[in-house]
């Protein structure tokens, strides 16, 4: 989002910083399914207050072109920058970091599809981690997303960071509590 009058340029510029070593940043993802419903924006700003959430990135667009501009902004970050990325990457990590242990840890869940094999290459390009397999939890707080039936859950919203940053994240867990009528689940990361 922008201000009256403020180019996306000028938006993107960073004026202060966001977090400091001695602070705490939670950050989050969280596919809403839209915000066009009376009252969305609202529950999402009271979920995003109710678990603290300084960040919060939430999906409503198609995947249309989508790694190709991730990649490009991804390239415009500095080296030296703490790079975040999340989302509803509609990628299954699988439990098994067999050929991708670099880029995942030992706390994945289902079984991979195809677009895990392009969420694992972009991280390996770009010398990023999936937080959310780097914590033994329980798959309640790991499955991000369930079907209409019930029946069928998946880990498929994920919080990606440079590998160099590892260590400041504290914890990515799925909230169960937030609810705004999605299907998908509130992603909480801790650095």
């Amino acid at each position: 989002m922008t201000r009256l009058g403020e180019s996306r340029e000028e938006a993107q510029e960073l004026t202060t910083p966001i977090v400091n070593p001695k602070s705490i940043l939670n950050l989050g993802n969280w596919n809403v399914r839209t915000m066009y419903a009376t009252g969305k924006a609202a529950q999402v700003a009271k979920e995003m207050s109710r678990y603290s959430m300084d960040i919060l990135g939430v999906r409503i667009d198609i995947k249309t072109e989508f790694y190709e501009t991730l990649d490009e902004t991804v390239r415009k970050s500095h080296r030296h920058d703490i790079l975040i990325v999340t989302g509803d990457f509609n990628a299954k990590v699988g439990t098994d970091p067999n050929h991708y242990d670099s880029v995942m840890g030992k706390h994945g869940e289902g079984e991979r599809n195809e677009n895990s094999e392009r969420l694992f290459e972009f991280c390996a390009m770009n010398d990023l981690i999936i937080t959310g397999t780097l914590f033994p939890h329980k798959k309640i707080h790991k499955l991000t997303w369930v079907s209409p039936d019930g029946k069928t859950k998946n880990q498929i919203d994920h919080t990606l960071i440079n590998k160099k940053f590892k260590t400041s994240v504290r914890d990515t867990r799925v909230q169960r509590g937030a609810d705004v009528s999605s299907d998908h689940y509130l992603v909480k990361t801790s650095l």
